[in-house]
């Protein structure tokens, strides 16, 4: 056995004492002839290679899911490789101590096409990162990351993780619960597998129900989620590049006048402020209206939901982007 393979061996072992079964709960055994692992209660058998864990069910699967499959795991992460877009530059500037109070085994509920965490894996203090993802494009994930050995990726649904209770001292969430069935449950799945005083970093989006502009665009994106789910998906995507024309021309066009004479504040109250060209904003609009949910929160429904959690509240911090959220186990 070459010490490569003793070493992968070992991280898989680990691991294993981290995970059960989605389906009964009950520990795993690991199969290395098959390269699978079965559950020791139920008999289901799933998917592993060096770094990459499929650890999903059948029941895991709703309608929900099948629908952000189409829009995340097909279509926004099968070109990874070359767009790979990530967000913890956004998270530093809201929270300073980000990234120097990360340490231990972290996870990532929503990895995508896994730019935060491959940079979060580099932190000195981070041992581990699990990148947890219900798309379709894990495994080719797993592929690009077969050197980080600090990074492993789990294909699994973040209402159902598959680990067991108080394994991880903190979970990073960017911009995923608020597309789930059942954010509640999201939230206390994520309480359950933090440590005592684990933390969680959170961005959902808002209601945005001080800043008039982006509330006309909440409510124009809630007509258009509904309208459009009643085409079929080549007809989705062509309302959607007609779409992002209309919202260049009426949103950015005119926030990128307003920066050009100085208004850059009153230009960031604008919807896609960011876009320079219509092609910009087109992947947003696809994450936004081909979702087949979007929850909004307020400050005070945020609050409530952590509550209900068994999260307390370190910071909530508002902007024109939406919320950005620390917590702690209790």
């Amino acid at each position: 056995m070459s010490d490569r393979f003793a070493f992968s061996d070992t991280i898989v072992l680990t691991m294993l004492n981290a995970l059960r079964c989605p389906n009964c709960f009950k520990n795993l055994q690991i199969n290395f002839d098959k390269k699978i692992l079965n559950c020791s209660n139920c008999s289901e058998s799933y998917k592993k290679t060096s770094n990459f864990f499929e650890i999903i069910s059948e029941k895991d699967i709703g309608y929900i899911e099948k629908q952000s499959l189409e829009t995340w795991g097909k279509d926004l992460h099968k070109a990874s490789k070359k767009n790979k877009v990530g967000h913890i530059n956004t998270v530093n500037k809201k929270f300073a101590e980000f990234p120097d109070i990360l340490s231990g085994n972290v996870l990532e509920v929503g990895c995508g096409t896994c730019a935060d965490a491959e940079y979060i894996s580099s932190f000195s203090n981070v041992e581990n990162i699990i990148a947890l993802d219900i798309g379709e494009n894990c495994q080719e994930i797993a592929m690009q990351n077969l050197n980080n050995k600090k990074l492993k990726i789990v294909r699994a649904n973040c209402l159902n993780i598959p680990f067991k209770n108080e394994q991880f001292k903190f979970v990073y969430s960017y911009g995923v619960v608020h597309h789930t069935s059942n954010p509640l449950k999201a939230l206390k799945e994520i309480n359950r597998v933090l440590k005592p005083k684990g933390k969680v970093y959170l961005y959902v989006y808002s209601s945005h129900m001080k800043n008039p502009f982006k509330r006309l665009g909440t409510l124009i994106e809630y007509f258009l989620m509904n309208f459009i789910s009643l085409l079929n998906k080549n007809l989705q995507i062509s309302f959607i590049y007609l779409i992002s024309i209309i919202c260049w021309f009426s949103f950015s066009l005119p926030s990128l006048i307003l920066k050009k004479v100085g208004k850059r504040k009153l230009a960031e109250k604008f919807p896609f402020h960011w876009g320079i060209t219509p092609l910009r904003i087109i992947p947003d609009l696809k994450d936004r209206l081909l979702a087949p949910v979007n929850h909004r929160y307020s400050i005070k429904k945020i609050r409530n939901l952590l509550l209900q959690s068994d999260l307390t509240e370190l910071s909530i911090i508002e902007d024109y982007s939406g919320l950005y959220v620390i917590a702690e186990k209790k």
